[in-house]
């Protein structure tokens, strides 16, 4: 079953391949979009190439032919070292750090020497944090804090992001609208956002954002964070929110495209089991909520599976995407694990007393929470453990448990398009 398992989540993460994703908008020496968009680099003075997120250097091999007279791609320092002929700047995420600071700016200064430029945006999760540029009289110190409790509070992506926009430089549109007189900008967008919603992907840099900062404002305090937000930060929105700053635009001149997201990954897998010869159930591409009680309502739904046949006959291959959270203390930095070990931790738990069920899940971006990218696990996972698995998952160490156990996955960086959660049923 682990086998089967593996192969399934092997192929949702290859259907989320980046640069297949994309490199069907590109044709030859031409971007081709659809209702008979075509953009000819010919046409321009120059050519250049900005990428932001995590799988940015996989969406630029799409364009591995093409010759650029700039180009620039921030990712993630985790993400393995490679030869490349784009100029890479490997900054930190989920927390900002001088480099990705220094990156952004770098952005920026590549804009500026532009004038009818073909400028190329590739953009994927995790440039939140990676394409970071902070107005004049807020510190890097002061974002890592904000960042830190947004984390650690379990506010929603939508709502992390209206912060984010309105202290920032780059984000909420404002890249694009900085851009918008150097000439035509193409911006190609993965998903990993619940929803797609183009606006709140690494918060939106090419997007029009409809958010204020009296929204922004409201987010911090509707959680009780406004207190905790550092002085330099409440002043800038309290200065916007009264007008004295310009809001994020509403609109912008830029081609958008969405290339693919989790749906992608899940569609793939579904292949893969029917070519195996087990029927597949894609459940949703819009899971939330906390993983550990997510995986018993997943568990729930399987044991009713094999007890009546409902909803379906096994055997099957159930199959989720989405995004999962985990409630984490304020000194998060001390645990490890992530939402989707969390996950299959607690789906262990439950399946303990049962047979012929497994499940693996992961974050396709390869990093799950902190350290390895997800975890496999059966009926006899929890019982067959040396270790405590209700202790090892109230304390938020599930990569010691999976480490304990083999049940440990890791794969380099190949795309990032959420949760994949792969669970085998027979009867």
């Amino acid at each position: 079953m682990r086998e089967i398992v593996l192969q399934i989540l092997e192929a949702g993460i290859e259907g989320a391949d980046p640069r297949s994703l994309l490199s069907r908008f590109v044709d030859g020496s031409k971007i081709r979009l659809p209702g008979d968009l075509t953009y000819d680099p010919s046409d321009y003075e120059k050519v250049v190439l900005i990428g932001v997120g995590k799988a940015c250097e996989k969406m630029a091999e799409a364009f591995q032919d093409w010759e650029f007279d700039q180009d620039l791609l921030i990712t993630d320092n985790r993400a393995p070292e490679k030869s490349s002929k784009f100029t890479l700047r490997r900054c930190s995420h989920p927390l900002p750090s001088q480099e990705n600071l220094d990156a952004s700016e770098e952005a920026l200064s590549i804009l500026d020497g532009c004038e009818n430029a073909l400028i190329i945006v590739l953009i994927s999760g995790g440039g939140s944090s990676l394409f970071c540029l902070p107005p004049q009289g807020i510190t890097l110190d002061d974002v890592i804090h904000l960042n830190r409790i947004l984390l650690s509070t379990g506010v929603d992506i939508h709502e992390m992001n209206t912060v984010r926009k309105h202290i920032s430089r780059v984000k909420g549109g404002r890249f694009a609208e900085y851009g918008e007189k150097k000439g035509t900008m193409v911006s190609f967008i993965l998903s990993d956002v619940v929803g797609d919603e183009l606006s709140d992907i690494a918060s939106g840099p090419t997007v029009g954002d409809d958010t204020t900062f009296q929204d922004a404002i409201s987010v911090l305090k509707r959680h009780d964070l406004w207190e905790k937000t550092p002085v330099s930060i409440r002043d800038h929105l309290k200065k916007g929110r009264n007008g004295e700053i310009e809001d994020t635009p509403s609109e912008v001149n830029v081609q958008n495209v969405l290339i693919g997201g989790n749906r992608n990954a899940l569609e793939a897998a579904s292949e893969k089991a029917a070519y195996l010869g087990i029927r597949p159930m894609i459940l949703t591409s819009t899971n939330q909520g906390e993983a550990k009680e997510v995986a018993k309502l997943a568990a729930a739904v399987v044991k009713e599976c094999q007890d009546y046949e409902d909803p379906v006959r096994p055997p099957v291959v159930f199959l989720i995407g989405g995004e999962m959270t985990t409630g984490l203390p304020d000194d998060f930095e001390g645990y490890n694990g992530g939402p989707n070990r969390e996950f299959v931790l607690s789906f262990a738990i439950s399946i303990k007393d049962r047979s012929n069920i497994a499940a693996a899940a992961v974050d396709t971006d390869g990093v799950d929470g902190k350290g390895k990218a997800g975890a496999f696990a059966d009926c006899g996972t929890v019982v067959e453990s040396e270790h405590d698995a209700h202790s090892m998952l109230s304390q938020h160490r599930t990569q010691e448990f999976f480490d304990g156990s083999g049940g440990s996955l890791e794969f380099p960086v190949k795309t990032n398009v959420n949760d994949l959660i792969v669970i085998f049923v027979q009867k």
